[in-house]
C-alpha cells in the first residue's frame, strides 16, 4: 500500500498526475596528471530514475528516486559502485501573495567528491551526487536557487558516503512590487564507516536566508539580504559560521540584460581546539569582519536565444575541510547557447580564492559541452571538463583533474488526470 499511497491520494483529491521515468548512460575518462601512477581511467554508469509529480488546488507534490551504478576503472581492476538518492518535496501556492515549500532529501552510497563537483544536485552543491537533484537551501535556498562557490575537496579516493538534508522556504508578496522570501535548511554529510570518517568526517550544517525585494521602478529593484551559516565537525572539534548583510541593486539595461550590484558585510567566527603544549585540550576562537559584495551582469534570452552570465563575488565561506570560517572571493562565468533547434553548445568556469590566517586556498572548475535532442525523450552530451585546487595551507591538498564525459539519456512520462 505504501507506493501507491500518493496514487490513491490523487485519486481522492481530484488532481494530475505525472509520472516520469527514465535512464542515462554515462561514459567518463579521466585524467589525473597529478597522481603517481593509475593516471588514467575509464568510469561507465548507468542512472535509472522515477519521478511522480502531483499537481491541483494550488498545490504540488513531488517525488524522485535515482539508483546511480558505476563501473569504475574499467578494465582488469574495475570496482563497482551503487549510490541511491531520493527527494520529496511539497508546494503550496493558493495565490499571489504567498507560497511555501518544504522538502526532505537523502542519499547514500560509494562516491568521490570531483563527481559530485562535476555534477551537483540542482539547490545543492555539495551534497549528493547530483543524481535526481535532492537540492535544498544548499545552494541558498529551493525559492531562490543562488549558486555556491566550489568547496575545498579534502580527498579524491572514492569512499561510503551519506547525507540528509531539509529544509522550509516562504514567499510573501503582499503587493505588485515588494516580495519577502525567507528559507531555512538543516543536514549532515559525511563517512558512512570509520575509514570513510577518517576521509570524510560527518558535518552537520544549519543555514538561514532572507531577503526583501522592491520594485523601485519598471527597470530598477532592490533588495536587503540576510544570511548566515553554521557548521560544526564534532571529529575534529570545530564549530565555524558566518553571518552577512546586503544591500543589492539591479538595473534591467535591456529586456534581455540586466546589471547587478551589491555591497555589505560579513562576520566569521570559528572554535577549533588547541593542538600545542601549552593549552592542551583547550580551544582557540577567532573573529573577523570583512566587506561583502559582488557585481554581475546576466543575459537571459530564453529557450531559444543566447543566455550568459559574469559575477564576482566576494564574502566568507565555511571550509568543509578544516572546518574554519574563510575569507573568500568567487568569479564564475556561464554560457548557454541554442545553435540550432536541437542543439545547444554551453560552458562555464568558476573560480573561488579563499585565504585564512595561514595562507590561501585557490579552487576552480571549468567545463564545454554540446546537447543534441534527437525527440522529445532522447538527449545526447558531449561534454570536457577540467578541476584543480592548489593551497599554500598544508591541510589542504594539491589536485588536478581533466576529462570528457559522453552521456546518452532517455525519459518518458506520462500524465494521468483523475
Amino acid at each position: 500500500m505504501g507506493p501507491a499511497l500518493p496514487l490513491v491520494l490523487a485519486v481522492a483529491l481530484g488532481v494530475d498526475a505525472r509520472i516520469e521515468a527514465g535512464i542515462g548512460a554515462e561514459a567518463h575518462a579521466r585524467v589525473d596528471p597529478g597522481a603517481s601512477e593509475d593516471t588514467q581511467s575509464l568510469d561507465l554508469t548507468a542512472v535509472p530514475h522515477l519521478a511522480l509529480t502531483l499537481k491541483g488546488a494550488g498545490t504540488t507534490f513531488s517525488a524522485a528516486y535515482a539508483l546511480r551504478l558505476t563501473g569504475s576503472d574499467v578494465g582488469p581492476n574495475v570496482q563497482y559502485e551503487t549510490y541511491q538518492e531520493g527527494q520529496l518535496r511539497l508546494h503550496v501556492e493558493p495565490g499571489t501573495v504567498w507560497s511555501l515549500e518544504g522538502f526532505a532529501s537523502a542519499g547514500a552510497g560509494r562516491t568521490d567528491l570531483l563527481t559530485q563537483a562535476r555534477n551537483p544536485a540542482p539547490g545543492d552543491g555539495n551534497n549528493g551526487a547530483g543524481t535526481v537533484g535532492a537540492g535544498g537551501t544548499g545552494n541558498g535556498t529551493p525559492i531562490t536557487g543562488a549558486p555556491r562557490a566550489p568547496s575545498t575537496i579534502p580527498t579524491t579516493q572514492a569512499f561510503d558516503q551519506e547525507y540528509t538534508r531539509a529544509g522550509l522556504g516562504l514567499r510573501v508578496a503582499p503587493d505588485r512590487r515588494s516580495e519577502l522570501v525567507l528559507s531555512g535548511a538543516a543536514s549532515t554529510d559525511g563517512g558512512t564507516n570509520a575509514e570513510a570518517r577518517l576521509l570524510y568526517p560527518v558535518a552537520r550544517e544549519e543555514e538561514a536566508f532572507a531577503e526583501y525585494r522592491w520594485h523601485a521602478t519598471r527597470r530598477d529593484e532592490l533588495r536587503l539580504r540576510a544570511s548566515a551559516f553554521r557548521q560544526r565537525i564534532a571529529a575534529i572539534g570545530t564549530t565555524s559560521a558566518w553571518a552577512s548583510a546586503l544591500g543589492i541593486w539591479s538595473h534591467q539595461i535591456a529586456p534581455d540584460l540586466e546589471l547587478r550590484a551589491a555591497a555589505g558585510g560579513v562576520a566569521l567566527d570559528s572554535r577549533f581546539p588547541i593542538t600545542d603544549s601549552v593549552q592542551p585540550g583547550g580551544f582557540q576562537e577567532t573573529h573577523q569582519l570583512a566587506p561583502a559584495g559582488e557585481l554581475g551582469l546576466t543575459r537571459n534570452g530564453g529557450r531559444s536565444a543566447l543566455t550568459s552570465e559574469l559575477v564576482g563575488t566576494f564574502g566568507g565561506t565555511v571550509d568543509r575541510l578544516t572546518g574554519l570560517a574563510w575569507r573568500q572571493a568567487v568569479a564564475r562565468a556561464n554560457l548557454k547557447w541554442p545553435v540550432a533547434l536541437n542543439t545547444v553548445v554551453r560552458a562555464g568556469v568558476v573560480g573561488a580564492l579563499s585565504w585564512p590566517q595561514t595562507g590561501w586556498t585557490r579552487r576552480g572548475d571549468m567545463e564545454m559541452g554540446l546537447s543534441y535532442a534527437f525527440s522529445s525523450w532522447a538527449l545526447l552530451d558531449l561534454g570536457i571538463y577540467a578541476s584543480w585546487q592548489s593551497s599554500t595551507y598544508p591541510p589542504v591538498p594539491d589536485l588536478s583533474e581533466y576529462g570528457a564525459v559522453l552521456t546518452l539519456s532517455f525519459d518518458v512520462d506520462a500524465p494521468f488526470a483523475f
